[in-house]
């Protein structure tokens, strides 16, 4: 099995550890009293750098957009893991990492990709049900058809008692059944243009205490001062 790997976490990992004559890690003399400055020196060029790139020059939705909608699930050892691996590569390459390559790990085993699932129920009416292979099971013999019983987790040894004899030739859904909200809230909270406005425009000054980034809700402030006192 093979990862993509660059020398480019190499030299990330040399801005953090020092190194002395010979390749050794430089040992630290500063007295541990005294290691902590009291006040902190900002490098706020080096800042406001950073920020510029990953609020004006991001490629972050193509790297997304490249390896979910490109490319897909990545099982490892199919086949889709290897584009993967090159893709990565080809992508540090063009970043400037000219000795991206891949490693081994080690021995993995076989490899396995879903080819195609098709599930369809032909009683008491026809529809298409979505069906994913488990990874590493092997194919069918031609189409399967059965009839089709559930059954609850079983939690003992007993609990196959009830099935026996029972299941020659059906086709199981096993598991309880899940309970679905039909109305769940959104996980996510997209960052509107007055958002990334406030990010981008953020004083960098050292003062890193108001990092408070304004919701979107546009009765924001009018809720803020109905609840302040205002005396003249």
């Amino acid at each position: 099995m093979r990862i993509a790997t660059s020398l480019l976490l190499v030299l990330l990992l040399s801005a953090f550890v020092p190194l002395a004559a010979g390749g050794q890690a430089a040992k630290s003399t500063a007295n541990p009293a005294t290691a902590q400055p009291a006040h902190e020196s900002l490098d706020l060029e080096t800042i406001a750098r950073i920020r510029d790139e990953g609020l004006v020059h991001s490629h972050i939705m193509e790297y997304a957009s490249g390896l979910f909608d490109g490319i897909g699930p990545r099982l490892t050892g199919s086949p889709e893991f290897e584009r993967a691996a090159q893709w990565s590569i080809d992508q540090l390459r063009r970043m400037g990492a000219s000795t991206s390559h891949e490693e081994s790990w080690g021995e993995f085993g076989m490899g396995w990709t879903q080819v195609g699932t098709s599930v369809l129920m032909t009683a008491p009416s026809t529809a298409t049900i979505l069906g994913q292979a488990t990874p590493w099971s092997p194919a069918t013999a031609g189409d399967v058809t059965g009839e089709v019983i559930a059954i609850p987790e079983i939690e003992d040894e007993k609990g196959f008692e009830k099935w026996k004899g029972k299941l020659a030739g059906k086709i199981i859904l096993y598991g309880n059944a899940p309970h679905i909200n039909p109305d769940p809230a959104n996980p996510l909270e997209h960052y509107d243009a007055a958002k990334l406005e406030h990010f981008a425009s953020y004083p960098l000054d050292g003062d890193q205490q108001d990092s408070y980034v304004l919701p979107n809700d546009p009765t924001f402030w009018e809720n803020i001062f109905k609840k302040m006192a205002f005396k003249e």
